[in-house]
């Protein structure tokens, strides 16, 4: 329910963002890369307790997922491969994350394994 009101409101800054990337030759695929290395750099950090870290990488690996699709969109829709890549990106980001939460907070285990 949140998530369709969030999308809506952000939908022109990010097609805005989409056509210029798009216009620069960047990739729908590149970005779904670019956010998966992002999530698990954000979850290494959160294994170290760089928690301040950790939540600017998630935060630009949300904002490359984000990106993926209308950049797709852009540079005429996307793929079944595509789609597919980004999923399983964003679940190996989301599970490594909170592992990473894990590792980075020991007396935090079992409710984060939990969670995953």
């Amino acid at each position: 329910m949140l998530d369709r009101e969030v999308r809506t409101r952000l939908r022109p800054a990010l097609d805005l963002v989409a056509a210029w990337l798009s216009g620069a030759g960047v990739s729908a695929q590149a970005l779904t890369a670019a956010g998966l290395l992002l999530g698990v750099g954000s979850a290494v950090a959160a294994g170290a307790a760089a928690w301040s870290l950790a939540l600017v990488l998630w935060l630009l690996s949300r904002v490359a997922d984000g990106l993926d699709g209308p950049v797709a969109r852009h540079r005429g829709g996307g793929t079944d491969r595509g789609g597919y890549l980004d999923i399983v990106a964003d679940f190996a980001v989301y599970g490594a994350f909170v592992f990473g939460c894990a590792v980075g907070r020991p007396d935090a285990r079992i409710a984060l394994f939990a969670l995953l």
